[in-house]
């Protein structure tokens, strides 16, 4: 699996963190959804925060596609998962 980076960060929807001028990190992300990758690359990094997040993104409700359910079902010891953006409208 490769692991791409996607400019996919609609950054003046998302919350940074500040120290001062310079941004540390982001509390609330929010991503351009047309930009994000689809199943055949479900796990992507973003330029902003490259060097220390890793994303997912659950495009299939296949649990053998989804790349977090198999995760789980082979039981891979050191990844966990936090929900950081939904498109869901409810």
């Amino acid at each position: 699996m490769l692991l791409v980076r996607v400019n996919c960060l609609n950054k003046k929807e998302s919350l940074p963190i500040l120290k001062g001028d310079q941004i540390i990190g982001y509390e609330k992300f929010v991503f351009w959804k047309h930009r994000l990758p689809n199943v055949e690359i479900p796990v992507f990094k973003i330029p902003e925060t490259c060097e220390t997040q890793v994303f997912t993104v659950q495009v299939s409700t296949d649990p053998e596609e989804d790349f977090k359910s198999c995760v789980n079902k082979y039981k891979v010891k050191g990844i966990t998962f936090r929900l950081v953006w939904s498109d869901d409208a409810s």
